[in-house]
């Protein structure tokens, strides 16, 4: 008997003798693809285990970063409260010593006002 080639042959990797061993040659081993199958399974498990975990990590990190806004606003409240305090304590100790020297420049004046002068004179002359 004549074998007939075409070009497919003399190009192919690999020739079979008949349809049935070329569909064997063709489709892999059922244990092979389940296998395979498996292993892309596990491999794409542990894929999304890890996105997962960058995801939480990410997320934690953010968190620690993120004030809660009750606790923002509590310490605004106390840090307006603390300039609150330090502005009135200011502005009296601005006002005792404005009035201070106010009364020290109105004594100095009033000891150098020439009538008290001549006030004093008169009352050490009369007595002595």
């Amino acid at each position: 008997m004549k074998t007939d080639y075409t070009i497919s042959d003399f190009v192919a990797d690999v020739r079979a003798p008949t349809p049935s061993a070329a569909a064997e040659l063709v489709v892999k081993d059922k244990r092979d693809v389940k296998k395979t199958l498996q292993f892309f399974e596990v491999r794409l498990g542990s894929e999304v285990l890890q996105i997962l975990q960058e995801g939480r990590t990410q997320l934690s990190h953010l968190n620690k970063r993120l004030k809660d806004p009750r606790k923002r606003i509590e310490e605004d409240f106390l840090r307006v409260d603390d300039l609150s305090n330090r502005f009135l304590f200011l502005t009296s100790w601005i006002v005792k010593t404005k009035r201070e020297k106010h009364l020290h420049l109105n004594e100095s004046l009033f000891l150098r006002n020439p009538n008290q002068k001549v006030k004093h004179l008169r009352q050490s002359i009369s007595r002595g």
